[in-house]
């Protein structure tokens, strides 16, 4: 991934994930059965080796289906850690429709404010900051 683009994510993942993830937490382990509960990341991060369904199975991650992303997490010792770089409040990667809420909840919060005395004034560098980071996670996404 280019430089430019993980100092884009810097923020989202010193502030915002880990909280997604520690919150995550309690769900994650009602569920770890269902779950890709990898171990080991092997050759050079191209391969990762866990449970799955009950069984050790060793799996290339590029050649990994979207469903099987969705339900893979890191065994850290200090708990589950989902290898999806964006993540939904029950701690599993995104999908499409999952993505569409979030944008649809955010524009009626953001019409909902903009009329209001009280709505918060923020600076137009903040709003780029945010709205590149956004489109950034979109476009990793996509691809």
């Amino acid at each position: 991934m280019p430089r430019d683009a993980m100092e884009l994510l810097g923020p989202y993942l010193l502030l915002e994930r880990p909280g997604i993830v520690a919150t995550a937490q309690r769900t994650l382990w009602r569920q770890v059965r269902d779950l890709f509960v990898v171990q080991r990341i092997e050759g050079n991060g191209t391969r990762v080796r866990g449970i799955l369904e009950g069984v050790t199975v060793t799996r290339v991650i590029r050649d990994m289906e979207p469903g099987l992303r969705r339900i893979t997490v890191l065994e850290t010792g200090g708990g589950l850690d989902p290898l999806a770089l964006f993540i939904g409040q029950g701690g599993r990667m995104l999908t499409g429709s999952g993505r569409d809420r979030i944008r649809w909840r955010a524009w009626k919060w953001m019409k909902q404010w903009r009329v209001h005395e009280a709505a918060p004034v923020l600076l137009r560098r903040c709003w780029v900051f945010h709205d590149t980071r956004h489109r950034f996670a979109l476009r990793l996404l996509i691809c």
